[in-house]
């Protein structure tokens, strides 16, 4: 998702995150929003990544509790590790 992406916080989750709608850029008149969660997060030891390591990730795994940020973002730092080797 594109850091200039305003994605509005429409009910905050227990983990940090929280649901927000996107809307398909080809939809002007914003009718059928997609509900997403959002994580937002910081790489450490990432160079060149999000302004000061900050990073977002855009998810359909909308239940906290059985999908928590920290278990959705570990990844992530893993496959930055790899990339930047």
């Amino acid at each position: 998702m594109p850091a200039n992406r305003v994605l509005p916080v429409r009910k905050p989750l227990c983990d940090g995150s929280w649901l927000s709608d996107v809307y398909a850029g080809t939809d002007p008149a914003k009718r059928d929003p997609v509900r997403v969660r959002v994580l937002a997060y910081q790489l450490k030891g990432t160079a060149g990544g999000g302004a000061g390591g900050e990073y977002r990730l855009v998810t359909t795994l909308l239940d906290s509790r059985r999908y928590p940020a920290r278990q959705l973002a570990a990844p992530c730092q893993e496959r930055w590790e790899i990339e930047s080797v």
